[in-house]
C-alpha cells in the first residue's frame, strides 16, 4: 500500500487529537474558570509559572517531561485564555516559582 502526504498529515493530526483529549482528561475536562468543555479545539493550555521548556500543543506522545509541562498549566477555554492575558484573571499570571 501507498501512503500519501495526506495520508501521514491525517495520521499525525488524529494523534494530535488523541494527545489533546488525554491531556484535557489530565486536567480536569473543563475550563478552570468557567467550566466550557464543549468543544476540544477550543481548550487551552496557559502555564502559571515562569518555567515553560516547550508548549505542549502539537504533541503526540505521552511521556514524564510532558506531564511535567502540563503541571504548570492550567486549562482554560480561548475566551478566558484571552481574558487571562487582558489581565481580568490576574491569579493566572505567570508566577515565579517557590525556591
Amino acid at each position: 500500500m501507498t501512503y500519501t502526504n495526506w495520508d501521514r498529515s491525517h495520521a499525525q493530526a488524529l494523534k494530535r487529537k488523541s494527545f489533546k483529549e488525554q491531556a484535557v482528561a489530565y486536567k480536569g475536562g473543563a475550563c478552570a474558570l468557567c467550566g466550557y468543555s464543549k468543544c476540544l479545539r477550543a481548550l487551552e493550555f496557559h502555564h502559571v509559572t515562569t518555567i515553560k521548556d516547550f508548549n505542549v500543543g502539537g504533541r503526540t506522545t505521552w511521556t514524564p517531561e510532558v506531564q511535567r509541562e502540563l503541571d504548570r498549566t492550567v486549562l482554560l477555554c480561548n475566551r478566558c485564555h484571552s481574558e487571562v492575558h487582558d489581565g481580568y484573571h490576574p491569579i493566572y499570571f505567570p508566577q515565579e516559582p517557590e525556591v
